[in-house]
């Protein structure tokens, strides 16, 4: 397989699909990384998605996102609020190789 035919359907993505994508990517990060940004950001992305859906007549897919949109919302109010602040602990990855073993 030439490296040209795995690059050639990169090269076929609008800027609505790269914009996307990289808001929900900058999203995803920042969950991890336990930010409240990520909510605005997962916000965007799923509009962004929504919008290229019903470009491409995936109605439901577009309504999937519209609930994602919600619960983007849900979730930042949620945050925002005193008693929803829930504080999570960072673990070192050292600490998580034992189970990750006995998943296995």
């Amino acid at each position: 397989m030439a490296i040209t035919e795995l690059v050639a359907p990169l090269l076929t993505l609008t800027a609505l699909e790269y914009a996307a994508n990289g808001f929900y990517l900058l999203a995803v990060f920042l969950a991890a990384r336990n930010s409240i940004h990520t909510w605005w950001l997962g916000i965007i992305g799923c509009s962004l998605f929504a919008v290229l859906f019903y470009q491409v007549q995936l109605y439901a897919e577009s309504m999937l996102m519209a609930f994602f949109i919600a619960t983007n919302f849900i979730g930042w109010y949620q945050w925002g609020r005193a008693s929803g602040i829930k504080h999570v602990s960072k673990s070192r990855l050292r600490h998580l190789l034992p189970f990750h073993r006995r998943v296995l």
